[in-house]
């Protein structure tokens, strides 16, 4: 990604493209850590489920009562559809956040072409002015060998 995004952001020494690589790259980042998170957080919900499968298998203590494993599982229960829910509304998040991202890099591509566009534009400009100096350059001296032949003759 960095490969390409670089590729998109380097038409020459374009400030702004180093901004946008620096944002991309920080979301990058950022993007990295939440799935971290992620991990860490099923990592602790398999724990949750698979003390529920052992709870639920009699392993349990002889001096706890059916009552108290009922209860304890449903506890177990909440806890892990708590998480679930959690972690969920953190992956729609960050699907937002994916999306807004996508739309912001092709708005960047959109600038990225219209600068390019622009500079093509300025090089042509500057051409056409060149070729008008040296117009005008050259008609400037033969205009002053004009007049210096003129006042030769006097």
């Amino acid at each position: 990604m960095h490969i390409q995004l670089q590729g998109l952001l380097t038409p020459r020494s374009s400030t702004e493209g180093h901004r946008i690589l620096d944002s991309a790259l920080g979301w990058e980042a950022r993007l990295t850590e939440v799935r971290k998170d992620l991990k860490g957080g099923l990592r602790e919900l398999g724990d949750l489920r698979r003390q529920y499968e052992a709870l639920s298998a009699g392993s349990a203590t002889e001096n706890t009562k059916p009552t108290d494993i009922q209860e304890h599982l449903r506890m177990l229960e909440s806890e892990e559809r708590l998480e679930r829910e959690k972690l969920q509304d953190r992956i729609r998040q960050l699907q937002k956040e994916n999306l807004k991202l996508t739309e912001r890099i092709i708005e960047l591509q959109g600038e990225v072409q219209d600068l390019n566009m622009l500079q093509s534009d300025l090089r042509t400009a500057v051409s056409v002015a060149e070729r008008f100096r040296e117009e005008a350059q050259q008609k400037l001296e033969i205009c002053e060998r004009e007049n210096q032949r003129l006042r030769s003759k006097g």
